[in-house]
């Protein structure tokens, strides 16, 4: 198949035969000039029916059935409901061709890039698309002018160097006879051909040809003026050496070559992309000797966006080029990429509103490079300009301290400077706010650095050191981009104001937002596309928190009912996912959560799965605990920290258990139960019991006992003679701690408990084990394993287990021991849970040291040291892995 758009469109098949229908070919047309072969039905509408508004994709589906019948098998797919698809060797056409000529040019050098680029050129046959004139391809007919426009000043170029001057002329003599003679194409090419006409000499020839041939352009043409737009801006760029490196590596080529390509510069407001762009023209100044033009398109602006004929005609001025107001309007574009040709100069396009906003400033496929600044993502850009992006984000904190320093001027550094840290941290890394807040201080007394500080802390005055008025305003930028939002993109974001952050999940959102719908998802694009809404992570969203601040402003505006649904929503999600994840980690706890009420939960079918979800989710949860406390939701606050309970212990995080548990008991005594009370004291019991504080860990259980006094036989009663005796045996009163916990597994017992009876077992051989009565360990250590296999509670097995192990050990049995500690790390791997399995290593290691497995240890020491080191907060467990290495070692 023979595919050819470069001239008249042709589309011959395998064997001859071509297909003659206009419909049809521009159908191809249509395919073949959007990316990867795909035509979106509105678009394709657009370019076949240019004057009439068509809605009935019957049309398209008639002509693309049509093409079907004629085309050779599996060229086409089933035509979808939004779109049609070719499928075809790029080879297949002409314009592709073209493409690998040029590519395959710049690889090469003198007499050989040469013969590729003439072997391009002469692909074409006239101007793109000519036979369609009926149809709407204007703008596809000017971005494919231009690209060979590009291609053919490069051939020029070089055919005046390494070629024939001849070739140059009799090329252009095509050009004028005909080859571009009429349409918009010739409009593009029409200055070079003029040139040749008017002098007959090499003067035909575009600028930049002469260049290289040598040729002293400054005696045959007229000096013109070299713009300077560059507008004030700080002197000082902090943090951003890697996004100049970035902008380098995009417009700069290596050995020197000229300046190219297109650079968009996106993110949040006030995050400092207009001046790292500026920052990096004037470092470059001497890469662009034609100048550099500016313009504040006025896309996120509190008046209207620049229109382009204003911004070009100030380009033509600046550029010394007459004649613009004479043009036609529409026209000033090909006239601005005409008269940029062969000149080397920088455009920055600041704040733009959307793509096509910047479309008509762009200058051709040649010299020029471009900067574009804009919240928008612009992705329109780099689908179809080729466009390369980078994410401009906030300031790490380093460098956010750093350029607050800068700004509040050196008496204040001296006075408050131990404050700009944490006044820094409310800005968030945001340029905008750190140069406002700074301004603020430079111009007060010493002691204003403790005010606004004092100001950020304060909910209710957060945003007023962010707020100096117009034109100095964090909050008026975020404004701007809130107001252009739709009205679904608006409630999503007050609603995500309302979530405690620091991340939202995408389940999440979706139930946030009330369903999972279309539109929901459409508004979540939309503040992604504004850059109002970051994705950090993998399908996990962040607010900033200053947006999140005022956003807060526009949920107060909001019905009273509608922001507490829309907060029961977020606080519901967490804790039915949390408790899920719970139960599989602990099956016998039982909290009064309630039903899910259609809340899809996560499904879990291994505690290291339970684990992972609470880890992604632990900042999330821990923000909603602290933001139960603030608003008094004493339901979510005690639950939520009673289902994190034991995450927090298999990851040793104890000093968070005994924070949130203790606002968790505060406001049990508020709204729960007496049993649910006393169970939130067992937890603090046990918490207080892993950090070896022995007198509050037994204050507490005896504070749960007396919550249940008086209530034989209860659930918590058993609860409390099991965490009340292993209290007793870390304090070495074995007879009170025996009595206690073999009263507490006659009790669950009765109940059918499985799971806790099998602990209460293990927790009495422990205890005869302390005593040193090994036989009656081993018996109770027996009893407690046949009991835990008969469950789910793969981590309460792994606990006797190693019990087991080192009843063993103690026993002098140290073969058994070894297979025993193996057999719980193990287990305790495939939980997650860190601290034990080192333990089990450790415990391990020693026993195959005195074993004389020498080559086992060092293996054993090496996963423990892994283990060891992934722990928050467990330098301790660190330091007995390398005594152990030493120990066992020498």
């Amino acid at each position: 198949m023979d595919i050819r758009i470069l001239g008249p469109v042709r589309v011959v098949m395998p064997g001859g035969l071509a297909i003659v229908g206009p419909k049809e070919r521009a159908l191809v047309a249509s395919m073949v000039t959007s990316s990867g072969f795909v035509a979106a039905h509105d678009v394709i509408a657009r370019q076949l029916w240019p004057n009439k508004q068509v809605s009935d994709p019957t049309l398209i589906r008639g002509i693309y059935r049509q093409l079907r019948s004629r085309m050779p098998e599996h060229t086409l797919q089933r035509n979808s409901a939004m779109s049609c698809a070719l499928l075809i060797d790029p080879q297949s056409v002409d314009l592709y061709r073209f493409r690998d000529l040029v590519s395959r040019a710049q690889s090469l050098e003198g007499p050989e890039r040469l013969s590729a680029l003439r072997s391009a050129v002469e692909i074409w046959e006239g101007a793109p698309l000519a036979d369609l004139m009926d149809t709407e391809f204007g703008r596809e007919r000017r971005l494919l002018v231009a690209e060979f426009r590009s291609s053919l000043l490069q051939y020029l170029r070089d055919e005046v160097e390494f070629g024939s001057r001849e070739e140059c002329r009799a090329k252009l003599e095509d050009i004028r006879d005909g080859w571009f003679g009429s349409g918009e194409a010739w409009e593009l090419l029409r200055p070079d051909v003029e040139r040749y006409e008017t002098s007959g000499t090499t003067k035909a020839l575009p600028a930049a040809a002469l260049r290289v041939a040598g040729t002293d352009i400054g005696r045959i043409t007229c000096p013109r003026p070299v713009p300077q737009q560059i507008p004030p801006h700080p002197a000082n760029l902090v943090g951003r050496a890697s996004e100049l490196e970035e902008i380098s590596a995009a417009l700069l080529s290596p050995e020197e070559a000229p300046p190219h390509g297109i650079v968009v510069l996106r993110g949040q407001p006030g995050v400092g992309k207009t001046v790292l762009a500026l920052r990096w023209a004037v470092t470059h100044l001497d890469e662009f000797p034609d100048g550099v033009l500016y313009s504040d398109l006025r896309g996120f602006s509190d008046v209207p966006p620049a229109a382009a004929d204003e911004v070009l005609a100030g380009f033509f001025e600046q550029l010394g080029i007459t004649g613009a107001a004479e043009r036609s309007p529409g026209r000033l574009s090909e006239a601005m990429r005409s008269e940029l040709a062969g000149r080397r100069v920088l455009c920055i396009l600041d704040n733009a509103a959307d793509a096509d906003h910047v479309r008509p400033l762009l200058p051709g496929n040649g010299f020029c490079a471009t900067i574009v600044t804009s919240r928008d993502r612009l992705d329109g850009l780099l689908v179809h300009e080729g466009a390369q992006a980078i994410e401009v984000g906030p300031l790490d904190d380093v460098a956010a301290v750093e350029l607050l320093s800068s700004r509040v001027g050196d008496d204040h550094v001296r006075s408050t400077g131990f404050l700009l840290k944490e006044i820094a941290s409310y800005c968030g890394g945001l340029p905008l706010a750190l140069s406002i807040v700074g301004a603020s201080i430079r111009a007060r007394k010493p002691g204003a650095a403790r005010e606004v500080r004092d100001a950020f802390r304060e909910p209710r005055t957060r945003l007023n050191p962010l707020d100096l008025g117009r034109g100095a305003s964090v909050p008026a930028a975020f404004a701007i981009s809130i107001d252009r939002l739709s009205e679904a993109a608006k409630d999503l974001l007050w609603r995500l104001a309302l979530h405690p952050g620091p991340t939202i999940s995408a389940q999440a959102l979706d139930w946030l937002a009330g369903d999972g719908t279309d539109e929901v998802r459409r508004a979540r694009q939309e503040l992604e596309s504004r850059h109002l809404l970051g994705e950090p992570a993998l399908s996990r969203y962040a607010l900033h928190d200053v947006l999140r601040e005022c956003a807060l402003k526009i949920a107060d505006e909001q019905p009273a009912a509608a922001r507490d649904l829309a907060r029961a929503h977020v606080f519901d999600f967490l804790l039915h996912n949390a408790w899920a994840c719970d139960q599989v980690l602990v099956p016998d706890r039982n909290l009064p959560v309630g039903e899910a009420d259609g809340i899809e939960t996560v499904v879990t079918t291994s505690a290291g799965e339970a684990m992972r979800w609470l880890s992604t989710e632990y900042d999330t949860i821990t923000a909603a605990i602290r933001q139960a406390e603030r608003l008094g939701l004493y339901r979510y606050l005690w639950l939520l920290p009673m289902t994190l309970v034991t995450y927090q212990w298999r990851k040793s995080r104890y000093a968070d258990a005994v924070r949130y548990l203790t606002l968790a008991w505060d406001a049990a005594e508020r709204v729960a139960d007496p049993g649910d009370q006393a169970m939130v004291c067992r937890m603090l019991a046990g918490t207080r019991l892993r950090m070896q504080d022995f007198d509050l860990a037994k204050s507490w259980m005896y504070r749960a006992g007396a919550i249940v006094d008086g209530s034989a036989g209860c659930w918590g009663e058993a609860e409390n003679r099991h965490g009340l005796g292993i209290v007793h045996g870390e304090c070495a009163e074995w007879d009170e701690a025996i009595a206690l916990i073999s009263a507490a597994v006659t009790l669950f017992r009765e109940r059918g408990a499985v799971v806790s009876e099998a602990g209460a077992l293990g927790s009495l051989a422990e205890v005869y084990r302390g005593k040193r009565d090994l036989v009656a360990a081993r018996s109770h250590c027996d009893e407690a394993r046949a009991v835990a296999e008969r469950t789910a509670d793969g981590n309460g097995l792994a606990g006797i287990i190693s019990l087991s192990g080192r009843i063993h050990r103690e026993a002098g049995d140290l073969p058994s021991a070894l297979d025993e500690f193996a057999a719980a790390a193990a287990v305790y791997r495939e939980y997650e849970y860190e601290r034990n399995e080192v333990r089990a290593l450790l415990s391990m290691a020693e026993v195959a040291g005195s074993l004389g497995r020498h080559s086992l240890v060092d293996a054993v020491l090496t996963r423990a040291a892994e283990a060891a080191s992934s722990i928050d907060g467990a330098a301790e467990l660190v330091d007995q892995v390398s005594d152990a290495r030493r120990r066992l070692e020498a």
